[in-house]
């Protein structure tokens, strides 16, 4: 009885402290997809799809998504990278934390207010890194920079799940041109408030939402 009980307590607190291995991989980044994917060309010349562990980006269609992937690209578009992968998705993407020069880029993206903490699958981080990117989004919320200078700013996680508008006749087309005219606005100030200097932009393959 002792011994199961012991056992079960080993496995929660493995649990809790995340995944216990990784695969690095090291290469160029060459495709940005959106603002938190990218294509992965490793030093052995196998081209990979990374989808960026512990954030979650506006979606392309949602209000600051492109500043979200023009920042991604200035920080990792063309660098030489190292991919820490924690696990493979549904759509065969390695999920994983991406340094540039030692700098985790994932937790960067966190810190300008572009890419909210994904706490739904916090369990699957370090808990030193919980705490990191649940600070950094705390301190640019704080700052109402990036998504969080718009007070209604919608999580990519919740903007991607059907609404009842959405099927409701049109109640549901007024509500979709009303916030396709405020994601326009709202893309406009992004790209005027939001652009980091100096990016590069690139060419992508097509991505799995």
């Amino acid at each position: 009885m002792r011994s199961n009980l012991l056992k079960w307590v080993v496995a929660v607190l493995l649990l809790l402290q995340g995944p216990a291995w990784a695969e690095d991989f090291a290469g160029r980044i060459v495709g940005v997809i959106d603002g938190d994917t990218v294509d992965l060309l490793t030093d052995a010349k196998v081209l990979m799809r990374i989808r960026l562990s512990g954030i979650d980006a506006p979606e392309k269609k949602q209000p600051f998504g492109n500043a979200a992937k023009r920042m991604l690209s200035a920080l990792t578009f063309d660098r030489r990278v190292v991919v820490s992968a924690k696990k493979k998705d549904r759509y065969g993407r390695y999920v994983g934390k991406v340094f540039v020069g030692g700098t985790d880029a994932n937790l960067q993206m966190v810190q300008h207010g572009l890419a909210w903490h994904y706490k739904k699958y916090e369990r699957q981080q370090s808990s030193e890194d919980r705490v990191l990117y649940a600070e950094a989004e705390l301190k640019a919320k704080a700052k109402r920079i990036g998504v969080w200078a718009d007070k209604d700013s919608v999580a990519p996680w919740e903007f991607r799940q059907p609404t009842q508008g959405s099927q409701s006749g049109s109640g549901g087309t007024a509500s979709a041109v009303l916030n396709a005219l405020r994601v326009k606005v709202l893309q406009a100030r992004a790209a005027a408030a939001a652009t980091p200097h100096g990016y590069t932009m690139c060419a992508s393959l097509n991505s799995a939402v």
